[in-house]
């Protein structure tokens, strides 16, 4: 399948005042959601039982337009995530996602900017524009990222790393501080069609390395 690899297509929008990142679940069936849009049933929601600590077990509380989300689980690396199988990426894949929406709801970058290859480091960059916002003392309600992993989709390596078909989406968001409401933060359905999604296998364990749009797809002005 020919590529146009477009390496900041999903994290660009990090960088800008008052919007939100990534990515998240497409829309058809025939692949696996990897994980859900809360974390309270992010736990529950792999069949290999991969994820985050549940939320029942933490007393998490969603973000409201009163105060940013309140003991969001700390997203835990898997042991699957370390076998360099197309089950290891997928629960890695779990692990990028509890990482992105850990940041979303928090603005701490720790967690995902670990998961960046060392072959890209530039992305852990682009994760400082949503950081920012919470150093301002501005959070974000909603817009959170998910991704779909398909399950007959391209998947195989690709130069020095590895490659696979992902649907992904975000929902609509809004900004606020404690003045009230700052900005919104519009979703991302990328049409519902697929990109690509690139990982390395370095050391014993997987990497975000980049998600490129693949050629002639439309994905729309959404």
């Amino acid at each position: 399948m020919a590529r146009s690899h477009r390496p900041a297509s999903s994290l660009a929008p990090l960088v800008l005042a008052g919007a939100l990142l990534l990515s998240g679940c497409g829309g058809e069936s025939g692949g696996e959601v990897v994980g859900t849009a809360d974390p309270q049933a992010s736990a529950s929601a792999s069949a290999s039982g991969v994820g985050s600590p549940s939320a029942s077990s933490t007393g998490y509380e969603k973000a409201t337009p009163e105060h940013p989300a309140r003991n969001v689980p700390v997203p835990t690396l898997p042991e699957a995530a370390k076998e360099e199988t197309f089950d290891g990426a997928k629960a890695f894949m779990q692990y990028w996602q509890d990482s992105m929406q850990y940041l979303v709801q928090t603005g701490d970058k720790q967690y995902a900017a670990d998961a960046v290859s060392p072959r890209n480091p530039q992305y852990k960059d682009l994760l400082e524009g949503l950081t920012s916002l919470y150093d301002d003392g501005q959070w974000v309600t909603d817009g959170l990222p998910t991704y779909r992993v398909e399950y007959d989709g391209e998947w195989g390596r690709v130069n020095d790393g590895y490659a696979l078909i992902v649907y992904q989406s975000r929902a609509d968001g809004v900004l606020w501080n404690s003045a009230g409401k700052v900005d919104d933060i519009s979703g991302h359905t990328y049409n519902g069609q697929p990109q690509t999604l690139y990982l390395d296998y370095i050391d014993g364990r997987w990497w975000f390395n980049s998600i490129g749009d693949i050629q002639n797809v439309d994905y729309g002005d959404n």
